[in-house]
């Protein structure tokens, strides 16, 4: 689903894609999301707790009379909760499936930046990013634009975090892969 820019060259030596990606900031560090991946972003507001649910569900938001689930990257990577000041968003992010089923969820962010364009050959392995956020298969890649680098956040396991079983109020996890649950 990404859009990219592609060059009339093919073969060897071609040039590579360019993706476009919307940069974000969250607890002081830089992301990016494939830019057709986003549908909206809307002023941060509160999200309804729900409860037992995961921890990095920080709750629900209606979103034009459609409930959406809200969920804090902080949590996953390890680093706490976000606290979004002025400039807080929720990045609505949608993927269609392969059964073509739509489905979206909000990323909390402490605010936005601008869109980047990146090659493919600028994108390293997800695994260069493993050292300093543990949850490692919510990343893409890794990109160096205008100095910095830029964690790129893969959408599809990022709206997977809503398919998470939840936690039955005793601490135990109950889901289609749980017998006793």
């Amino acid at each position: 689903m990404s859009e990219t820019i592609l060059s009339a060259q093919t073969g060897p030596g071609a040039p590579a894609a360019i993706t476009r990606y919307l940069t974000l900031t969250i607890k002081g560090e830089r992301y990016a999301i494939d830019i057709m991946d986003v549908t909206e972003i809307v002023r941060f507001r509160p999200p309804t707790l729900v409860p037992m649910t995961a921890p990095h569900i920080r709750g629900v938001t209606n979103l034009r009379g459609r409930v959406m689930p809200v969920i804090d990257l902080c949590i996953p990577f390890g680093r706490g909760l976000t606290e979004p000041g002025l400039h807080g968003a929720i990045v609505v992010v949608q993927h269609r499936d392969r059964a073509r089923e739509s489905r979206s969820v909000g990323i909390i962010v402490d605010g936005i930046n601008k869109v980047m364009h990146v090659s493919d050959d600028d994108v390293q392995p997800a695994q260069q990013a493993s050292r300093s956020h543990g949850n490692c298969r919510l990343v893409r890649g890794l990109a160096n634009h205008d100095g910095m680098f830029v964690l790129l956040l893969d959408a599809v396991e990022i709206l997977a975090l809503n398919d998470l079983p939840e936690e039955d109020g005793r601490g135990r996890r109950s889901g289609p892969h749980d017998p006793a649950g």
